[in-house]
């Protein structure tokens, strides 16, 4: 089956996120000998690269508070946010879990979701719940100094590689691969990671974006 690739014909970072997720997942499966059993996306019921993920999984579920469209074929909905205080029932732990854009809007006022000022943290909690150990979470967004604004869709954070850090720290996460770009006369080209520190936003998309390959510690 031949698959539409959307994102090309996007300006948003979706250009080099998607590439560089599904370039991951691909990986993960042939080192699994096949797909992996389990994989979880949080916050994509509308992404375009949800018709891709069951090449590499044997189960997909999507997680999102927001009503979706009828999802592809070996994609499951799941309604709910994370760090809502809720104990979700999940299925958990996951081999691999997809947060493509979306911790950047987690406790604000984004798509129609109220402002949580502890949201951010119990959300991270609870991707570290969710990643088995020796599982992926495979995150991007937008990076450079620390940040609140907006774009179309409500309140945007914008993350320093610190504060990153600070989420994700060592003791719980391995960071297997971290990848920055930079918006450059309309095109995401590649930067060193420590290229983009100063950067802002930039209207409807992001000015410089990261990507993380973050293992799962533990037993």
């Amino acid at each position: 089956m031949i698959l539409d690739r959307p994102w090309e014909r996007l300006d948003t970072e979706r250009q080099v996120e998607v590439p560089w997720l599904l370039a991951h997942l691909r990986a993960q499966a042939a080192a699994h000998g096949g797909p992996i059993a389990r994989l979880l996306d949080v916050g994509g019921t509308d992404s375009p690269y949800l018709a891709w993920l069951p090449q590499y999984a044997a189960t997909v579920a999507v997680l999102d508070p927001r009503p979706g469209a009828f999802p592809p074929a070996g994609v499951r909905t799941l309604r709910g946010a994370l760090g809502t205080g809720e104990r979700l029932i999940l299925g958990a732990p996951y081999a691999g879990v997809t947060c493509i854009s979306v911790l950047d809007h987690v406790g604000l006022a984004a798509y129609g979701q109220p402002a949580d000022p502890g949201q951010l943290a119990r959300a991270v909690a609870d991707l570290l719940r969710l990643t088995a150990p020796g599982g992926t979470l495979y995150l991007t967004v937008p990076t450079g100094r620390d940040l609140l604004t907006t774009h179309p869709g409500g309140g945007q954070r914008v993350f320093s590689r610190a504060s990153l850090a600070a989420l994700f720290p060592a003791a719980a996460w391995a960071w297997a691969d971290e990848r920055c770009w930079r918006l450059v006369d309309g095109e995401y080209v590649p930067v060193t990671v420590d290229a983009c520190d100063a950067e802002e936003y930039a209207g409807h998309r992001a000015a410089s974006v990261r990507a993380l390959a973050l293992v799962r510690m533990g037993a």
